[in-house]
């Protein structure tokens, strides 16, 4: 897109392999948005195995450009060290932490992300290639508008190709400022005129997304944007265009229809009450956390009773809905600093560089919609989880590679040879691990979701047998299926086999302590065969994780009466009367009991 930053680089940009490279690095910022997919009739599956493939081939760019090209050399940053401490921590946790197979998976995860960052910021560093890497941002951004108005009229929702309005308008926050910045640059009059659609695409999107968050994170990154770019810009257009967004958005805010969709989210919001559960995780694991991945397993044990109160109150708790306070729960105070340390470092670089008398304007604005865009996503992503999610971190970690590598004059990058037998050495190691990864990652996941699909099926058929099967193979295939597993004991306990259900129960609670139903689903298989006294003792467990459940209530007053514990039946039922004063039917109950 500016031919000046599309050649930038120590290297040249002939075609050849640098080129391929080149191509297949900034391909990611168009196909994995787009990949990461809702409108695929399978999405899960098609997220899995799009995503372990990525990684794969990650490791192979990185493995044939460092070390099986001739030149033998690693041109690093010094913010690299940084995102190697950030997988270190990350390593650490895990292997302190271990559990089961869903903290691995998200361990490659944060591995392909930091090889992301240190493959775009070194390319970038070497031969450059933004311009490349620019335009297939806008492809994906165009495409992903297209799909997202399409579903606002035909559904008034819009979450494009990303699964969730606050992913797809965390995307659009990063983007934003990038095109702005972009539109004030020196190029030719058709880029500029991608670039101004680009803008306009974002903008528009954020309007039928509707996330009240990526506001908050607009409004930030704009108004970085606007304090940048005043420091060493005089440019008209960009004044211009973000005067004209500022005055667009205080319009839209002031739109009746908008404006009580976002104060009725708000005032519904039921992330406090998360926050204030995984705050209580983090001090119970303050240094190494409960282990990447092991939010959704821990969270359970420290959720709050009036939780439940809440009307979006659901029975598992996947995410904390603050990207902070989740990595602060899983890695704990290191893993939060050291994701920290790497931002900030390459953020300060960044603005290092704008205040460089030798840089171009083109590279500062470009440097300075890149901060913008960074910083309108962190903000964001205080109450919002979206680097969580593939499309949305990709961009994020790429973006946070070109900020690394166009701010080689300031960070000063070391160079190291690479031995000629040590570079096969570790080409064939690199080859072998990809491998691996492919079937670790791509493979046995697609089996599991095949079977985990099929499953689904039969169960929706009434077929719990075989559905039960499909399941068992399912967590063959692939361990970290939880809601499988979860869904087998169910299964189990409809095909008339109690006892099995109940052990794959016990084994959920194993990996997930007190996950949704769990004990109330157990209590129930217990009083079916005439264990009186482990059902109440499962239901009261479950009483205490949720006070609010009145069938858990329900029951153990059915289970009281039959046991001829009277006293325990009224104690019950006035708590339920208290609680739930409209229950007419409890009242009747009480009445009746306390007149015997």
């Amino acid at each position: 897109m500016i031919e000046k930053l599309a050649n930038n680089g120590h290297g040249n940009n002939k075609f050849g392999k640098d080129v391929i490279v080149g191509l297949l690095l900034s391909s990611l910022m168009g196909f994995v948005p787009l990949a990461v997919s809702s409108v695929t009739r399978n999405p899960f599956f098609f997220k899995t195995a799009y995503f372990h493939a990525v990684i794969a081939l990650v490791l192979l760019i990185v493995c044939a450009k460092w070390v099986i090209f001739p030149e033998r050399k690693i041109l690093l940053q010094k913010s690299i060290f940084f995102a190697l401490l950030f997988s270190f921590v990350f390593i650490m946790s895990y292997l302190l932490n271990i559990r089961d197979d869903a903290s691995f998976k998200y361990i490659l995860g944060t591995l392909f992300y930091i090889i992301l960052f240190i493959s775009v910021s070194s390319f970038v560093l070497e031969k450059g290639f933004i311009e490349k890497a620019l335009l297939f941002w806008s492809g994906a951004l165009i495409i992903a508008f297209f799909i997202a108005t399409d579903q606002y009229l035909r559904s008034n929702a819009a979450m494009s190709t990303f699964g969730n309005k606050n992913c797809y308008g965390a995307f659009l926050v990063l983007s934003l400022p990038i095109f702005l910045a972009s539109v004030c640059c020196s190029m030719e009059k058709w880029k500029t005129i991608i670039a101004g659609i680009s803008a306009a695409c974002c903008l528009c999107g954020l309007i039928l997304s509707n996330s009240w968050g990526a506001w908050i994170g607009l409004f930030s990154g704009i108004s970085v944007l606007l304090i940048l770019s005043s420091k060493f810009c005089r440019s008209f257009r960009l004044r211009f265009s973000l005067s004209i967004i500022v005055i667009v958005l205080f319009a839209i805010m002031l739109v009746p229809a908008i404006r009580n969709s976002l104060q009725k989210q708000i005032a519904q919001d039921i992330r406090p009450l998360i926050w204030e559960s995984a705050v209580r995780m983090c001090m119970d694991n303050p240094m190494i956390g409960v282990g990447p991945g092991r939010f959704f397993e821990m969270f359970p044990s420290y959720r709050s009773p009036e939780y439940f109160r809440h009307i979006k109150s659901v029975s598992g708790t996947r995410h904390a809905h603050s990207e902070f306070i989740e990595l602060a729960s899983e890695t704990g105070v290191m893993g939060l600093l050291a994701f920290i340390l790497l931002v900030i470092y390459v953020i300060y670089n960044g603005i290092k560089t704008l205040f460089n008398e030798d840089i171009s304007k083109d590279k500062k604005l470009l440097l300075a919609g890149m901060i913008s865009g960074i910083t309108g996503l962190l903000v964001h992503n205080t109450i919002d989880v979206n680097l969580r999610f593939t499309s949305s971190a990709v961009p994020f970690w790429f973006c946070l590679g070109m900020i690394a590598g166009l701010t080689a004059n300031t960070s000063k990058p070391l160079v190291f040879d690479v031995n000629r037998k040590l570079a096969y050495i570790a080409a064939i190691s690199v080859t072998i691990l990809a491998a691996w990864l492919l079937v670790k990652g791509v493979v046995f996941p697609i089996e599991g979701q095949v079977y985990f699909k099929q499953a689904i099926r039969l169960r929706n058929q009434g077929n719990w047998k075989e559905a039960a099967v499909s399941y068992m193979l399912a967590l063959k295939a692939d361990q970290s299926l939880f809601d499988a597993r979860y869904k087998l004991a169910y299964c189990l306990a409809y095909a008339g086999e109690p006892l099995a259900a109940l052990e794959v129960y016990k084994k959920c609670n194993e990996i997930a302590p007190h996950f949704g139903n769990v004990h109330k689903n157990m209590a129930i298989i217990y009083g079916s065969v005439g264990n009186e006294k482990a059902a109440i003792d499962e239901f009261i467990i479950q009483k205490k994780l949720n006070p609010y459940d009145i069938q858990v209530r329900e029951n153990l007053v059915r289970i009281y009466m039959k046991m001829d514990k009277k006293t325990d039946a009224i104690v019950e039922l006035c708590d339920i009367i208290k609680m739930f004063p409209e229950n007419s039917k409890a009242r009747l109950l009480l009445d009746k009991l306390t007149k015997l």
